[in-house]
């Protein structure tokens, strides 16, 4: 386990039907030294909700694909908030997703470890097909960050899929200056919650 400061907490699709979604950065404390690779996963100890009992027991750490490059200097994660019935059935805020988009102050020191991917390496050389729902463009991107570090072939298709076109667009710039340049050859979104024709695609597994 590392000591990291959360450094930056971005809301990525405010006005969303959808729940709320944040890119955060993390950057070494003093003395931390992480190495990691695409597809790899941090591991991060939660605390407490604000409002917990001062007898509750310690929460499971909580894990996110980590959507950075070790060259950037910073780990950066996608996280939605996630909600469920509380008390009284009121809507209760998750805590490892609450702590780290909401409770946590910046600055703070977070405790993470690296857990590796135990998947081989993509080939930079061979096509790709890469799917990212919601959050889970945190993988795509630290994907099409390795493939952009060096030489690479095109033929990379990349379908996104989320519930609003107007709303739910995280790194949309990013992924269009990919598409100019070459290295995505074919990017296709999908959106849920779009008025659609009989059959047409709704989510990425339609495309």
């Amino acid at each position: 386990w590392q000591q990291w400061t959360l450094s930056e907490r971005q809301h990525l699709n405010p006005g969303s039907p959808g729940a709320p979604l944040f890119r955060l950065r993390l950057r070494p404390a003093q003395g931390a030294a992480l190495r990691w690779h695409p597809g790899d996963v941090l591991e991060v100890q939660v605390n407490p909700p604000p409002d917990a009992p001062e007898d509750s027991p310690p929460l499971a750490p909580r894990s996110y694909t980590i959507a950075s490059l070790p060259q950037h200097g910073y780990i950066e994660l996608v996280v939605r908030q996630r909600w469920s019935a509380g008390k009284h059935a009121l809507p209760q805020l998750g805590p490892g997703s609450g702590w780290l988009t909401q409770h946590a102050p910046l600055t703070s020191l977070l405790s993470v470890r690296r857990l590796a991917n135990p998947a081989p390496p993509l080939d930079p050389n061979k096509p790709w097909i890469l799917l990212g729902a919601g959050s889970g463009i945190a993988g795509v991107l630290a994907q099409l960050h390795a493939r952009a570090q060096g030489p690479h072939s095109e033929g990379c298709w990349v379908i996104f899929g989320e519930r609003d076109a107007q709303a739910d667009l995280p790194y949309a710039d990013l992924l269009a200056n990919w598409q100019r340049q070459g290295m995505i050859s074919r990017l296709d979104k999908t959106f849920s919650q779009l008025p659609r024709k009989p059959n047409g695609p709704c989510y990425v597994q339609d495309i």
